[in-house]
């Protein structure tokens, strides 16, 4: 009788304990006041371009204390149009082609690291041509209901191809490689849409995420051939990548 007694009694004591501790799942969804703005109706359809201009003279090292002298120059221009079609509100896909070219002239670099060591390179000059094609996915989040500020995260991937000319040394001490280049990059790209008309809207964007692969293949004097390959990945801001562009909306 006293087994059965509290057996009753402990039976009794965890029914009460699971109806204390029992999640009770509330019916629908909950409101929690986040609005989807819509920037971007389906059906638009979006063309632009973005263009980079960056030049290295001998005034942007004069304050580095490891370069002794310096005499170089050189750009990087970039041109990439593209075009892109809204398959569903604030979302859409397109394409971009681009061009790139780098130029780089150095006469003298010397680079004093302490009274041990230091480092010269003189009689440089490197010319390169790339080519590029980019599939790309992009999602706008509206910033209020004015429509005039959107964030957008972008998913491309790139294939590319090109060549360079890389020479050193003048006179009898001249030689030079000659590379062919592919190359294959998938990024992670968000930025922001600030639109000052209605169907015209200026971007700007960073990446902070990628991978690439580059293959080259190199002659090095017309007589040697050689083959390189490299890869890598980053997750970082890169303050160097930033994009500046514009865009219409049709």
């Amino acid at each position: 009788m006293f087994v059965l007694l509290c057996c009753t009694v402990l039976n009794g004591y965890a029914t009460d304990t699971l109806k204390i501790f029992k999640k009770e799942i509330p019916l629908g969804r909950m409101d929690r006041g986040i609005v989807d703005y819509t920037v971007i109706p389906k059906g638009q359809v979006m063309i632009g371009t973005t263009v980079s201009y960056t030049t290295f003279v001998n005034e942007d090292y004069e304050l580095l204390s490891i370069f002794k002298d310096f005499d170089a120059e050189g750009h990087t221009f970039s041109f990439k149009p593209f075009i892109a079609y809204f398959y569903r509100d604030n979302s859409m896909a397109g394409l971009r082609f681009g061009y790139t070219r780098t130029l780089l002239k150095v006469n003298n670099i010397s680079l004093e690291f302490d009274d041990d060591m230091d480092f010269n390179l003189n009689n440089i000059y490197l010319l390169e041509h790339k080519y590029s094609g980019t599939g790309f996915v992009r999602n706008y989040v509206g910033l209020g209901g004015s429509k005039r500020f959107a964030l957008f995260n972008e998913t491309s991937i790139t294939f590319s191809g090109g060549e360079a000319k890389f020479v050193r040394g003048k006179n009898e001490t001249l030689d030079g490689t000659y590379s062919t280049i592919r190359e294959l990059q998938v990024g992670i790209t968000p930025g922001l849409t600030a639109f000052i008309m209605n169907n015209v809207g200026i971007e700007v964007s960073f990446g902070v995420a990628g991978f690439t692969y580059r293959k080259e293949r190199q002659v090095h004097n017309r007589v040697e051939a050689g083959m390189h390959q490299s890869s890598g990945a980053n997750f970082k801001i890169d303050l160097f990548s930033i994009g500046i562009g514009l865009a219409v909306f049709l």
